[in-house]
């Protein structure tokens, strides 16, 4: 048996060739196959864990586990691009020397010109999706050979333009960010009903696989794409890694209309309440509580306009603790009370 996994990845029957950079701080991986998928397993971070990995790519598989000597993989870059899909647990993401944290659900997409590594901090399941330059060009352009219209909507989304962009034009440090959307309960069944569908598929392939994988992975990225399943971010390198999570609060604030505790800003985020606080008042300013109460009260101006709920209806519904509150809050901000502003 090889020393670790590192060394096992480098097989004949290996889908990848490792090569170690001269200064030895970045390892270069190539991808031999138009894609690769690579499951990996962490029990824990004491000394008797384990990290288990299993790679499947057409015609080639290998399986390694080994005892907890380091929870953190090489520095690397790649000639293609991959998904870090986070199935279970967390895992940090550590991108050019900068850590970020990926809990369940969430799925970051690196090109071809990030340095990055991965820290395990505890039980989780990962899977890394390699798709070749090749393979990704065919899939973005399958568009203009379709049976159906919706299919062109791909082009629209900031996946299919960053990708598009990178496959021109090459060497732009960038990455695209997707999280779940607040109200997406579903994204455990559904991207592991994906994994595991295209798992099956490569271990029993059959004549038509390459079409189900290839149908497979554009599944993935309409569903990754798709505004109520996930907020998607493209991340500049140089990009302040404050303002990166500052992004992410906007996101889910702006989803929910304001309309969101704290505490689930917490468990989605995996940051402190305090610090979420602090990167709030940093960037807007305010309170994360007068951060949401803004969108509130946008959203109760957009219902009353649009609307025939009742004030009281439209108080239920934001979560405004009483009809008086609410007066008092909108008519500080807008000088008028709802009655009046919804005549006026």
């Amino acid at each position: 048996m090889k020393n670790n996994i590192w060394d096992v990845l480098q097989e004949e029957n290996s889908a990848l060739n490792i090569r170690e950079n001269a200064d030895e701080q970045n390892c270069f991986y190539q991808i031999k196959t138009p894609f690769q998928f690579t499951l990996q397993s962490c029990s824990g971070i004491d000394p008797d864990d384990f990290v288990s990995t299993l790679t499947v790519s057409p015609d080639k598989s290998l399986y390694v586990t080994e005892n907890i000597t380091t929870h953190i993989s090489p520095a690397h870059f790649h000639d293609y691009y991959e998904f870090l899909i986070v199935l279970k647990g967390s895992v940090i993401q550590i991108i050019e020397d900068k850590e970020y944290p990926y809990p369940a659900g969430s799925v970051c997409l690196v090109n071809r010109s990030i340095s990055h590594k991965e820290k395990y901090t505890g039980p989780a399941q990962v899977i890394f999706v390699g798709i070749s330059v090749d393979l990704m060009t065919e899939l973005l352009n399958s568009y203009a050979r379709s049976y159906y219209s919706e299919e062109n909507e791909i082009k629209n989304t900031l996946f299919y333009k960053f990708l598009k962009k990178d496959t021109e034009t090459p060497g732009i440090k960038a990455y695209l960010d997707f999280l779940p959307a607040y109200n997406n309960n579903e994204f455990d069944h559904k991207l592991h009903h994906l994994v595991d569908t295209m798992l099956r598929a490569m271990f029993e392939p059959a004549f038509g696989t390459t079409y189900i994988i290839k149908g497979l992975l554009s599944s993935l990225a309409s569903y990754l794409s798709s505004p109520a399943y996930y907020h998607t971010s493209e991340i500049q390198i140089h990009t302040n890694s404050d303002f990166i999570l500052f992004s992410r609060i906007n996101h889910l604030v702006r989803e929910q209309h304001g309309v969101i505790k704290r505490a689930d800003l917490v468990n989605s985020l995996h940051y402190s309440a305090d610090y979420i606080n602090h990167i709030i008042n940093k960037y807007a300013g305010v309170s994360l509580f007068n951060y949401c109460l803004g969108f509130r009260l946008k959203r109760a101006c957009e219902m009353l306009k649009n609307t025939d709920l009742s004030v009281n209806e439209i108080c239920e519904q934001l979560k405004f603790a009483s009809r008086t509150q609410f007066y008092s809050f909108f008519k500080d901000k807008y000088k008028v009370t709802p009655a009046v502003y919804r005549k006026g």
